[in-house]
This record gives C-alpha cells, structure tokens and sequence, in this order.
C-alpha cells in the first residue's frame, strides 16, 4: 500500500464518496431514479481492528503478519463491506529499522453511494528495540597458583549472548587461553544489539605466588691434592707401582 498522510487519507475517502452520492443525487433528480433502487443500505459496517503490533526493528508490517481487520454489514438489508487500509508513518529511526506506523483500516460498501456510511479504526504498529541484551553463564573469578606448574594462561567458557532482537556484537579486553601477568586482571564482556542497547559482565583472573624462572646454583668442594706416599690404600683405594690412585 501507498504511504500516505492522515489528511491525504481523509480527503481521498471523502472526495470518492462524495462523488457517488452526487452521482446518485443527480439520477434521482434528472433520471427520477427511485431512491430505494439507488440507495438500499443506511446503516454504516462494522470494523473490528486487529490488536496493535509491536515487534523488532526490520519486522515485516504485512497484514499477514500484523493482523487484518474485520468487517461485517451494519443491518441486513447492506452488502458485504470492503476493507482496505492506510498506513502513516509517524516517525522512524534512530534505529534501522525502528518505525512507528499509524494503519487506518477502512470498511466500506463497495456499491453504496452514501459517503457517510463507512467505518474505520486504527491500528498501532510498533518496531522498535529498548530492551538490554543478556549475558547467560558469565565465568566466575579464577585464581591460578603459580609456584604449582609455572603456567599463567587461562582459560574459560564465554557467556552466551542474547537478546529479544538481534546481537549485533560480544567483544571483550582478554581471550580464552590468554597469559595473565601476577595480580589480578578484570575481564570484561561487552554485548550491542542491532538498535545499540548494551550489556556487559565481567570476572577477575588472580596470579598468585612466584614461578622458579633461574637455574639451581651448585657449589663444590675445593680440589683435594696429596703425594702418593700419603695415600693410605687401605682406606682410600688401591695404589699401583706407578702411583695413579684410582
């Protein structure tokens, strides 16, 4: 359907009936229609509206998915209305997608010359997102111990992201399995959706106690001289002729 105006709506519906009831007026007048042949029904329809609609920004306006409205005769001496609609745009933005639409549903008799007898209602079409994502499941705080193994890097589930909407992105300052300095680090989540309404969840990652990052240090006796006749074979090992202790 077109887009119009509520005034352009309004103007366009009157002027197309006021020009059947003339036309009819004139047949009664110079023609000397009966009445009764050109005008049977004086009782307007009745419209029933669909309830207001409200949904993601991008969601798709068609009748189909919003609802159609009703109508039936005013009494039964009237055929079966006509129903059509209007939609007006009332405003858009800021966020793609995010609109507030007016639908005027109009009930009218398709052979009725009265402008008067019709009906009308309206719906109200919202497409917006105010709603703050969620963030399911964020870690708990994590302490790693380093005189155990020496190994710093750590690791965790992300949280899982949602929304009524659409996520648009999850960012965050450190990933899993990343190597975390001694003290204690904030992670933080961050989540946006599509119309930029955010989030956030954090946990802190503690570094305690000192990796062992140096080589032992050994120390060793001085060296031992002794003259061969010193040597005692009995307690210290065996001398051969050439007096090599070994």
């Amino acid at each position: 359907m077109n887009k119009l105006t509520f005034g352009q709506a309004k103007q366009s519906h009157v002027f197309f009936t006021t020009l059947l009831f003339l036309l009819c007026f004139s047949l009664q007048v110079f023609a000397n229609v009966n009445n009764d042949e050109c005008v049977e029904c004086n009782t307007s329809p009745v419209i029933t509206c669909p309830s207001n609609y409200f949904g993601c920004p991008g969601d798709d306006t068609n009748p189909d998915q919003t609802g159609y409205a009703t109508a039936i005769p005013g009494d039964s001496d009237c055929e079966e209305p006509v129903v059509t609609y209007t939609d007006l745009i009332m405003s858009e933005g800021p966020c793609t997608g995010q609109t507030l639409i007016k639908r005027i549903w109009f009930a009218e008799y398709p052979n009725n010359s009265n402008p008067w007898l019709f009906a009308e209602c309206t719906q109200i079409i919202l497409l917006e997102d105010v709603e703050v994502p969620s963030l399911w499941e964020c870690p708990e705080d994590i302490t790693i111990d380093l005189s155990v193994d020496c190994d710093a890097s750590v690791e965790w589930l992300d949280p899982v992201p949602a929304d009524n909407c659409e996520v648009e992105s999850m960012t965050s300052n450190y990933s899993s399995g990343d190597v975390f300095p001694s003290g204690t680090t904030t992670v933080t989540f961050n989540l946006t959706d599509v119309c930029g309404n955010t989030n956030s969840c954090s946990f802190d990652v503690t570094v305690t106690g000192e990796c062992c990052t140096e080589p032992p240090v050994i120390t060793c006796p001085p060296n031992f001289d002794i003259c061969p006749s010193e040597y005692i074979s009995e307690s210290c090992g065996t001398c051969y002729e050439d007096n090599i202790i070994s």
